[in-house]
């Protein structure tokens, strides 16, 4: 999956932001970290997804109480 800035996103971290907004239901392995600007970039690009949109409410709780982003 790429940003509105062409960038490829970590797989890891978007296993991680789809768990977060409640798109997918099993809790992802993987431990990779990432900063705050990086998550919100990761919840922003899943959201702009037409076939995710409506896990929109879930943003503010994926942003704010998954604790394994690394605050750099």
């Amino acid at each position: 999956m790429k940003n509105q800035n062409d960038k490829e996103l970590s797989s890891c971290i978007i296993s991680w932001g789809m768990f977060a907004l409640n798109i997918k239901t099993e809790r992802p392995k993987n431990n990779k970290k990432c900063s705050l600007e990086y998550w919100h970039d990761v919840i922003n690009t899943i959201l702009a997804n037409s076939k995710y949109n409506q896990y929109a409410a879930n943003r503010q709780n994926a942003i704010d109480n998954f604790d394994f982003v690394s605050h750099l």
